[in-house]
């Protein structure tokens, strides 16, 4: 649904503005397999996006517990996916998505444990993350 753009043979896709979000007919997010639920969230953040109430501008300015507090008041997003959003495009090296399945089976893996250990990365739970997830693609 977004343009897309071709570099050295290869076809990139972007991610499509908030306009042509709202433009999708329910059947074609269906045809994606994009539950109602999910469709509803998404236009409620498009939405938001147009208004000026969202805007990564905005959010790089906040201090991280404020930032992901602006997007878990979002209806449709939760803990994880502000953390995600927030370790992913905005940078901020406190976010860590807790709620990772494969983050805890990573942990249990490289410590040798039965359970999730409750360690603590302060300032480092972004980085903490990426090496995780990396880990799990060695096993």
């Amino acid at each position: 649904m977004g343009k897309s753009i071709s570099f050295e043979g290869n076809l990139h896709c972007t991610f499509p503005e908030p306009k042509a979000i709202l433009s999708i007919d329910d059947e074609t997010f269906r045809e994606m397999k994009f539950s109602s639920q999910k469709v509803k969230y998404l236009r409620i953040a498009a939405k938001e996006i147009l208004s000026g109430q969202l805007s990564k501008n905005t959010l790089e300015e906040l201090p991280f517990i404020t930032a992901r507090e602006h997007l878990i008041h979002l209806k449709g997003i939760g803990n994880w996916s502000a953390n995600y959003v927030l370790m992913r495009c905005l940078g901020f090296k406190e976010a860590f998505p807790l709620e990772d399945v494969g983050l805890h089976n990573a942990l249990k893996t490289l410590l040798k444990r039965e359970k999730k250990p409750s360690q603590k990365w302060q300032r480092w739970e972004a980085y903490v993350t990426f090496y995780l997830w990396q880990s799990l693609l060695k096993t």
